[in-house]
């Protein structure tokens, strides 16, 4: 777990001081100032053992105070742009702030990136909380919102949580910039970028979605599979990116999944991104001209840095998303994350059956995350209204909570079947929409556990088998996968035990790969 420091790093008149928080671990240190939850620098070792800072900012708080393009801050009470600053809820018409052109954009004039917010240090991490008073920048209803950063290892994880006293759009995110190369290094045009998105949403000459979901495939938006950003800005409209990638609809969000990844083969530095989101905005800071002095005196161009916005989908508020389609429904499932790394079940039973009988328990321990069914819904019900409202601490730590997509956790083991100790899978893509590879199920699998081979068939459909290191990650895998879609509403995953206890890969290509031996001949690809 990280070591956790806190420093004084000014003082705002009229408002109060502003505290840094350092968080370190081996390999990373992060540091976060309590004024808009910023991240003003994420310090990393390349292949050569250099360290580098590799996001954008300023060395004091004077530029933080000014930042108007928001580097490394919260973004609230909404992300992204707002069409003409206007929304309609409960029957009232709302009118914001105008800050971008004819809309609103990330939370208005004063939004959450530009006050301070409270602090306290949590195990690996530190929690930012604020009160957002009901008509804040003409939102309505009061927002309780809580921010915490925590980093293990190499994994910087950031979980978010609000609750209104009042029907309110919410939509946070971190809007950092990244250089793998480091801050201050010219441009991004050598960084190799990847986003696990079939569609993304076109957008008018004032960067508002359209309503069209479009597919990726045969456009430049195909970031699938790994592309150099130079050469690819080329071929897209306009400056660069500043577009939104559907991950999976609003109403499949809280299912975790790794959902984009850059490399910088110079450094050797990789950036991988996972979320519960439905959306992600890849931005090329296409509107950095040079003009903004960052640390050191650094220069900032136009395209010296990207960003990876987390979100739900641009301009929501107005958008048609069928209904009730982006309410996540009631489950006796529920999705705990936030966890130490050193919680086991009996923590989870003990912190959680004061709402109701409990009658299973999955980890997650690599993701320290947990699955938690209860006998009845109601008891989900109240343990997550809860944890929406105050702090509910297990093992010592604040953990996080909402329904699972899931109905029910489905048991790892079964006695029924012989094949229940096979550490491979066989997967069946049901409504296969879009192409399924070796690089889909790898994205899909590898994080719940660590994936040695795949091979994809055709027989009686898209089939495909995929060996694990263990048993126990085969188990995990199928338990959290089963039942799943890779893309919002087809690509189903149907999972049994193979009978096959091993496979044997002779190619790297997109219907084969052996993890173990990168060396083997990649072939169609």
């Amino acid at each position: 777990m990280a070591l956790v420091l806190m420093e004084e790093f000014g003082e705002v008149p009229g408002e109060g001081r502003v505290q840094k928080w350092i968080l370190k671990s081996s390999n990373i240190t992060v540091e976060i100032i309590t004024l808009g939850c910023i991240i003003t620098a994420i310090k990393c070792k390349g292949k050569n053992g250099e360290v580098n800072d590799i996001v954008l900012g300023y060395d004091d708080l004077e530029g933080y105070l000014a930042n108007p393009k928001y580097f490394g801050a919260v973004i609230g009470r909404v992300a992204n742009r707002i069409a003409k600053g206007r929304f309609v809820v409960d029957g009232k018409d709302y009118q914001l702030a105008i800050n971008n052109g004819p809309n609103s954009l990330h939370g208005g004039l004063r939004g959450f990136s530009k006050v301070i917010w409270g602090s306290e240090g949590v195990e690996g991490g530190v929690r930012l909380t604020l009160t957002s008073p009901d008509g804040d920048q003409n939102y309505p209803g009061e927002v309780q919102a809580s921010v915490t950063y925590t980093l293990e290892g190499d994994t910087l994880s950031i979980q978010y949580q609000a609750r209104s006293t009042r029907t309110t759009p919410i939509n946070l995110t971190n809007h950092s910039y990244f250089n793998l190369a480091g801050q201050g290094s010219a441009d991004i045009y050598d960084h190799e970028v990847s986003i696990n998105a079939p569609t993304y949403l076109p957008v008018d000459d004032v960067m508002i979605p359209t309503g069209e979901v479009r597919p990726v495939e045969h456009t430049p938006f195909d970031l699938r599979r790994p592309v150099l950003i130079g050469p690819r800005l080329k071929e897209v409209p306009g400056p660069g990116f500043d577009h939104n990638f559907c991950l999976s609809s609003p109403g499949d969000a809280w299912t975790e999944r790794v959902c984009a990844r850059v490399f910088h083969p110079a450094s050797g530095c990789v950036m991988e991104v996972s979320t519960t989101q439905p959306g992600v905005q890849f931005y090329t800071a296409n509107f950095l001209d040079g003009s903004f002095k960052g640390k050191g005196g650094a220069s900032y161009p136009k395209h010296s840095a990207f960003c990876l916005e987390t979100q739900n989908w641009p301009d929501a508020v107005n958008q048609d998303s069928g209904d009730d389609s982006h309410r996540i429904a009631q489950s006796p499932v529920v999705h705990v994350r936030g966890l130490c790394e050193a919680v086991v079940e009996a923590d989870l039973v003990e912190a959680l059956e004061k709402f109701g009988p409990i009658c299973y328990v999955m980890m997650m321990p690599f993701k320290r995350q947990a699955l938690v069914e209860f006998e009845m819904v109601e008891s989900a019900d109240k343990c997550v209204a809860c944890g929406s409202s105050e702090a509910v601490y297990i093992a010592g730590q604040q953990a996080f909570f909402n329904y699972s997509t899931s109905k029910r956790i489905t048991r790892p083991t079964n006695s029924d079947n012989p094949n229940s100790g096979n550490k491979v899978l066989l997967l069946s893509i049901q409504n296969p929409l879009y192409p399924i590879t070796t690089d889909v199920l790898y994205t899909v699998c590898n994080p719940i556990g660590s994936v040695m081979r795949i091979v994809i068939f055709k027989r009686n459909g898209i089939q495909a088998m995929v060996e694990f290191e263990s048993i126990e990650c085969a188990q995990k895998a199928k338990a959290a996968l089963n039942g799943a879609d890779i893309y919002a509403g087809c690509c189903t995953l149907k999972i049994e035990y193979a009978r096959p206890t091993r496979l044997n890969v002779i190619r790297n290509d997109n219907e084969s790969w052996d993890y173990t031996k990168p060396y083997l001949v990649r072939r169609g690809g």
